[in-house]
């Protein structure tokens, strides 16, 4: 393993993140099979488990339930401390929804897929994946928390 190459990767990829992480983001898709998209992933909910880590020690951990037409390609919980609640969210058993060389992103492949949430919840949040807001009303769209990136970890704002 040449761990030199992945801190200069990891540089790089901070470095892009600063300046335009959408087009960062499309990059690491359309190349993902050089692995760089799992190291930004890795690197992202790393900083966000560093900047919120009371939350992820000490939250308390609530399933949250996904409804409509892939209800069943969805895992998602939360974790609550204070005033601070994250979302974890990931897709599952694709094979059946997207073809192999797609990625399960966007509102066209998600359709009407929504998670469930308890109104004590906020309604704007933060993707610390992509840094994009997305916004809630006791249902959170599946394709907006999954526009960009095949999985999203929502920080409350």
């Amino acid at each position: 393993m040449n761990f030199e190459r992945r801190i200069e990767v990891l540089r790089e990829i901070k470095e892009k993140a600063e300046t335009d992480i959408l087009q960062l983001v499309e990059e690491l898709i359309a190349t993902r099979a050089d692995a760089r998209i799992k190291l930004f992933l890795t690197a992202r909910v790393l900083s966000a488990r560093k900047q919120h880590r009371q939350v992820f020690q000490d939250g308390d951990y609530q399933p949250l339930t996904a409804v409509g037409t892939f209800k069943d390609n969805i895992i998602a919980f939360a974790r609550s401390y204070g005033d601070s609640t994250i979302i974890a969210i990931a897709p599952r058993f694709l094979t059946s929804m997207i073809q192999q060389d797609e990625m399960a992103i966007g509102k066209q492949v998600w359709q009407d897929t929504k998670l469930e949430l308890p109104p004590e919840l906020p309604s704007v949040w933060q993707d610390a994946i992509t840094n994009q807001t997305v916004e809630s009303n006791e249902m959170l769209a599946i394709g907006e928390a999954l526009n960009y990136f095949p999985c999203a970890l929502l920080i409350s704002q």
